[in-house]
Formats: C-alpha cells, structure tokens, sequence
C-alpha cells in the first residue's frame, strides 16, 4: 500500500489529521521546489513537524515536475502533453524512481504534491508507475476531498476496492470528527 497526498485546499493541522488516519510513517517530497506560501509546507517546516510527529521525510526533487513542462501546461492547458513529457521525463529518472519504488517496499509512504486533483497532478504519473512494480500494492490518494482508491491490480481486486473505499471513507471520517474535524466532507 502507499500513498499520494495533495495538499492544495488544506491548512497544515488538516493536512495531518488526514494523514494520521492512515498508517504512512514516511513523506516523501516530489516536489521540484519544495516551497510553499501554506504555512507549515515549506521543506523545513513541514520536515520538523512531521519529525516531531514520528514521520519521516525525503525531498526527492528529481521527480518534481521540471519547470519547463510546467510552464508548457500553464501556456496550453493540453494535459495529455504534459502527462507525455513528464513520463519521458521519468524515464531518465530511473534512480529516483528505484529508491521511490525500495522505499515503498521497505514503508507505508505517501508521495506530496500540491495540486488537489490527482488525475491532473505528475503525483498520478508516479503512482501509476509505482503500480506497474509493486505486485499487490492499493494505490490511495488523499486530499481536502478525502481518501480514495485509485490503484489494484485484477477485476475481482477493483470489487473488493470499492467495497473497502467506501469502508475507508466511513472510517476516515470517523477519524476526522474525533480529531475534530466535524466539518469533513467526502
């Protein structure tokens, strides 16, 4: 199992509570700059506050999105070019991906970005390469919208996901409300 984080939308106490209902004891950055006007996610800050909680954290900044793809998807908004460019991009990014793919074997990680919307963040692109080697493994992403199962590997494991989604959104908001967050929506 591991995890994707998108922490547009959230403020830091939200960002931990959402995170401290699931069992990730590692974040891992993959953010090319690891900046923030959020307060609280900003390298050092949210490095320390994950330290203190018992977490710990990586920047790995060759898996951020390089500036230029970035750039391409502000100026043309057309997201199968980026998807395109950022998985040549990973291609040669071949180490950073092998010590993404040993630690996800090793811990429950769960890769940060900023972006909300996984299906339109390079976080997807990560996840879904992560699938292709680790046999077995669920793929959930977390956000201001909640938890959801993105990633398993046969027809009759996608039913069980379902189930256990719909589980897990029950249990997370129970989660939520006893660290008061009542205000939770999935």
């Amino acid at each position: 199992m591991f995890f994707t984080i998108g922490y547009e939308g959230l403020s830091i106490d939200r960002f931990f509570s959402l995170i401290g209902c699931h069992p990730i004891d590692m974040i891992v950055d993959v953010r090319e700059r690891p900046l923030s006007r959020k307060p609280g996610f900003s390298k050092r800050a949210l490095e320390e506050s994950l330290n203190v909680r018992g977490l710990d954290y990586i920047h790995i900044p060759e898996l951020g999105s390089p500036t230029s793809i970035r750039h391409q998807l502000k100026k043309s908004g057309a997201w199968d070019v980026f998807r395109e460019a950022y998985t040549d991009w990973l291609v040669v990014q071949r180490d950073s991906m092998n010590v993404i793919h040993e630690l996800a074997q090793q811990r429950t990680i769960g890769l940060l970005c900023f972006e909300a919307n996984v299906h339109v963040c390079h976080r997807s692109i990560i996840g879904t390469r992560l699938l292709e080697f680790l046999k077995g493994y669920t793929w959930t992403d977390l956000s201001y919208h909640g938890a959801k199962t993105l990633g398993f590997l046969s027809s009759s494991s996608r039913i069980r996901a379902q189930a256990a989604h719909t589980a897990k959104q029950t249990a997370l908001q129970d989660c939520l409300m006893e660290n008061n967050e009542s205000d939770f929506t999935p």
